[in-house]
C-alpha cells in the first residue's frame, strides 16, 4: 500500500478524496476527480526495494474512473547455501503484480472493484495469480456517514510452488 495508508494504521477504508494512493486499500474510494494523477512510490528496506506505480484516468462512456498499476518487490541478492555450508551463487527473489480498479456511483453508494495478477519468484517456488478486491461505500455528506463493505483478495493460484531444487 502506500505510505498514506499505511500512516492511517490501514483503517482509513472509507476517506474518499482525489487521492488515488488509497485505491488499493479500497477501490470505491476512486473520485472522477482523480483523473490524470500519478503516483509513484518506493522504499528501501535493508535491501529490498518495493514500488509502487499508478495512474488515473475516466472513461466518460461508462461514466467510470479507473487506475491502472504496478506493484514490485525486489529483495536484492541473495546468498544461496546448502544444509552444509557450501556456498552456491545468489538468487533474486522478486515479487510483482499489475492491477486495474474502477468504481462506479448511484446515488449514495459507490461500488469498486480492483482485479490484479500476481507473480512471485523465489527460486525454489514460482507463483502466479489473480485476484479481485470488491466494495461498496455509503456516503451521505449532509449527515456525515461513511460506511465501507469489503471484500479483499478474493482469488485463484493457477501456477504453485515448485519444489524441486538443483
Amino acid at each position: 500500500g502506500s505510505a498514506r495508508h499505511n500512516y492511517l494504521g490501514k483503517s482509513a477504508i472509507a476517506v474518499a478524496d482525489e487521492h488515488i494512493d488509497l485505491v488499493l486499500a479500497n477501490p470505491a474510494l476512486l473520485e472522477f476527480s482523480s483523473k490524470g494523477k500519478l503516483m509513484a512510490t518506493s522504499s528501501l528496506y535493508f535491501q529490498s526495494l518495493y514500488g509502487h506505480l499508478a495512474y488515473s484516468m475516466n472513461n466518460y462512456k461508462f461514466d467510470i474512473p479507473y487506475v491502472v498499476g504496478v506493484n514490485f518487490i525486489n529483495y536484492g541478492k541473495q546468498r544461496r547455501i546448502d544444509i552444509d555450508g557450501n556456498e552456491l551463487g545468489t538468487i533474486s527473489p522478486n515479487e510483482f503484480s499489475a492491477y486495474i480498479a474502477a468504481s462506479k456511483t448511484y446515488e449514495h453508494y459507490k461500488f469498486g472493484a480492483t482485479v490484479k495478477l500476481a507473480y512471485a519468484n523465489y527460486f525454489v517456488a514460482s507463483m502466479m495469480g489473480a485476484s479481485a478486491d470488491l466494495s461498496m461505500l455509503y456516503r451521505d455528506d449532509e449527515r456525515n456517514i461513511y460506511a465501507t463493505l469489503l471484500l479483499k483478495n478474493i482469488g485463484y493460484q493457477f501456477i504453485g510452488d515448485r519444489t524441486q531444487t538443483n
